[in-house]
Order: structure tokens, then C-alpha cells, then sequence
């Protein structure tokens, strides 16, 4: 019997299900909580470029783009970085010929992100971290065009952050099937971590474990 997210919240059956359920895919080794690979990055040029390329574009892509960034070792810190983008991010990403994606949108991003951390001093991964544990300083984030709350929520990951989900379609797709019904962003972000409580892994891990599990089957 399917269960069903109330209006009002997460909704205690509905959480005790979920992780049921989640608990049998565990048991079974086809779900495994995992951190993601390649964390910690240790590079705020690759960070941000994940972060806001992720976005519409298929993982593998961005994960090229993010490691041709990351060979860049002048673009470790966020004002490095900065100078390497020297006011014109489309043609910092526009050297790259070898790519056909529509970058120049999110080029710009990238740098708008990129200025306003090295505005408020955010030079490095750990800095991240703890600056975005900060409700107000995520809002600040949200107020640019483009920077959405998943897009937030996955830079908490990728700063390395235990405690953060990032809910995408994988994962909403994931939950539908489970619960029975289609919701809320913040709704199935509360979902997804209170049954990582239940289940004793980090909410990070869960989460990328979910997003492992649904893109094998596609």
C-alpha cells in the first residue's frame, strides 16, 4: 500500500516508509550511501563551475568540464579564480572548442557566484562550508538570478558537507515511485533526511546513493 505525503509536512508514516523501503534496497546492495567521488575537490574554480553547470546538462559533461577547471591550479582559490575568468567568463569557458553545450548563460553565473564569495572573503572550500551554514548568507546566494536552492544545497555537498541534500530529478523521480505522489522541493528534502536519520547514514551520502541507484537503471 502506497503511503502520501500530508500538505502539511514530511508526516511520520510516511518517513517510517520511505526508510523502510530504502532499508531494503540498502540490505540488498543494490542502493549504496556513498560520499562523491572525487570529494573533497580542494578547488573553489571546480566547485563553482559544478555547482551552477550541473544544471539541465548531462552529469558527464559537467563532470568534464569541472576537471578540465580543476587542472587549472591558479583558479584554487575563489579570487584566483576570478582573475583567471579577468572579467570575461564566456571566453575563459569559450576556449575550450572542443565543447558544444550552451555555456555562455551559466559562464556568466559562474562568475556572479564567484564575486559575490570573494566579496564576503570565501577563499577556499572549508571557508565555504562554514559561510554557507549560515541561513542568511544562502539567501544571498538565492537573490542571483539562476542560483536556485538545489543549487545551494549542492554546493553544501560540495563543499563537504554531511548534513546537506540536493534534491534533483533523480531523486524526486525516486521518491514519486516510492510515496505515490510529486511535491515539493523542501518537502522532499525533509523527506530524504529524516530517513537518512533512520537509517544512520550522512543525508549526503543517501542522497548521492539514491541519485546511484536511479541513474544505473536508466
Amino acid at each position: 500500500m502506497k503511503r502520501y505525503l500530508s500538505s502539511e509536512g514530511v508526516g511520520e508514516g510516511n518517513v517510517e516508509y520511505f526508510a523502510n523501503r530504502l532499508q531494503l534496497l540498502i540490505s540488498s546492495g543494490e542502493l549504496k550511501p556513498q560520499a562523491m567521488p572525487d570529494l573533497p575537490l580542494s578547488h573553489m574554480g571546480a566547485i563553482i563551475t559544478d555547482a551552477i553547470f550541473q544544471g539541465g546538462m548531462r552529469y558527464t559533461t559537467v563532470e568534464d568540464w569541472r576537471s578540465w577547471v580543476r587542472s587549472r591550479q591558479e583558479a584554487r582559490t575563489t579570487s584566483g579564480f576570478l582573475r583567471l575568468l579577468n572579467e570575461k567568463p564566456q571566453a575563459f569557458y569559450g576556449s575550450r572548442r572542443n565543447q558544444k553545450t550552451a555555456w555562455g548563460r551559466k559562464a556568466n553565473l559562474v562568475a556572479k557566484v564567484a564575486r559575490l564569495l570573494a566579496k564576503c572573503n570565501v577563499e577556499s572550500e572549508e571557508a565555504l562550508k562554514t559561510w554557507l551554514q549560515n541561513e542568511a548568507n544562502r539567501g544571498e546566494l538565492n537573490r542571483i538570478r539562476g542560483v536556485g536552492k538545489k543549487t545551494v544545497d549542492y554546493l553544501r555537498i560540495l563543499s563537504g558537507d554531511k548534513n546537506a541534500v540536493a534534491i534533483d530529478s533523480r531523486i524526486q523521480s525516486f521518491i514519486k515511485e516510492t510515496i505515490g505522489r510529486q511535491f515539493g522541493y523542501e518537502q522532499a528534502r525533509e523527506l530524504v533526511m529524516q530517513t537518512a536519520e533512520r537509517v544512520t547514514v550522512p543525508p549526503a551520502h543517501l542522497d548521492y546513493g539514491i541519485w546511484s541507484y536511479m541513474e544505473a537503471r536508466e
